[in-house]
């Protein structure tokens, strides 16, 4: 499908029994960065690609499938690394109450990773054909009514299928990996110390960490690099080893990778006292 924005503010309704949308779009290679204050409540679907969300000063990863809200006065900077495919629903100012009460919106969970793409993929294309459709006035209580289903669908699994042990289990894990990034971690042990499989740990981790466990393990090392070449004057091999880097070619090639300059070269610019 092609680029969709359809108005539906003022479009009559006969059942009211959704919260009632004004606008709704579909984009399939969003490629602009957002940089706003909204006066709007908003629901952005990322169903392909991946880019960021900032909120408050702190940057996120966002990789499809997830959802990602804004909400009136909050300063809101996201957008796609290159592109991304993206559903979006805005609903206005006074929406905000009964997007509260339903549990759809809340300010202090902004973004989420979706966990049952399958069942969100099926909606996002029943939204998007009734979104199509030259009969917009016929199906405004319907996509009224889908729009609500999309949002739940991607609440759904993460809501009822994850025990709410595993939350803090897994955050206390996050916890010791920033604490002591260089030891080797076994994600299979860590999935049977939680008694899941590996498939569902490594869901698990994305959804509340919003990074894979392999990459959040890596930027640990290099965060604790960052801070060992400025505070010491160790050679860059022996940071390395204490980081959790076997070999110290492949460090160097990440480090530049992250940092976009070698470890050499970040450490004279950030030198203490240089």
């Amino acid at each position: 499908m092609d680029y969709l924005s359809r108005h539906l503010a003022g479009l009559p309704r006969r059942l009211n029994v959704a919260p009632q949308l004004d606008s709704i779009g579909f984009i399939p290679e969003k490629r602009d960065i957002v940089d706003r204050i909204f006066p709007s409540w908003n629901f952005s679907f990322v169903l392909a690609g991946e880019g960021f969300y900032e909120l408050g000063g702190v940057r996120h990863k966002v990789r499809a499938p997830a959802v990602l809200t804004q909400w009136p006065g909050e300063p809101m900077h996201y957008g796609p690394d290159s592109a991304w495919r993206e559903i979006f629903l805005i609903y206005p100012e006074n929406c905000g109450e009964k997007l509260r009460e339903l549990g759809l919106m809340r300010e202090n969970r902004p973004f989420w990773q979706v966990g049952n793409p399958h069942r969100l993929f099926e909606l996002a294309e029943e939204f998007e054909t009734l979104a199509a459709d030259a009969e917009l006035e016929s199906n405004t209580d319907r996509l009224d009514c889908c729009a609500v289903r999309l949002v739940l669908e991607s609440l759904l699994e993460k809501q009822l299928g994850v025990p709410g042990r595993l939350e803090p289990e897994l955050r206390a894990l996050a916890g010791q990996i920033r604490r002591n990034p260089s030891r080797p971690y076994d994600w299979d042990e860590e999935a049977a110390k939680l008694g899941i499989s590996r498939t569902t740990f490594r869901r698990f981790f994305l959804a509340y960490l919003n990074l894979p466990a392999g990459e959040f393990l890596l930027n640990a090392r290099i965060d604790r690099a960052r801070r060992l070449l400025i505070e010491t004057t160790l050679p860059v091999a022996e940071i390395a080893r204490r980081c959790g880097f076997a070999d110290p070619f492949y460090f160097s090639r990440r480090f530049r990778l992250e940092n976009g300059e070698t470890a050499s070269a970040y450490r004279d610019r950030n030198r203490v006292g240089g």
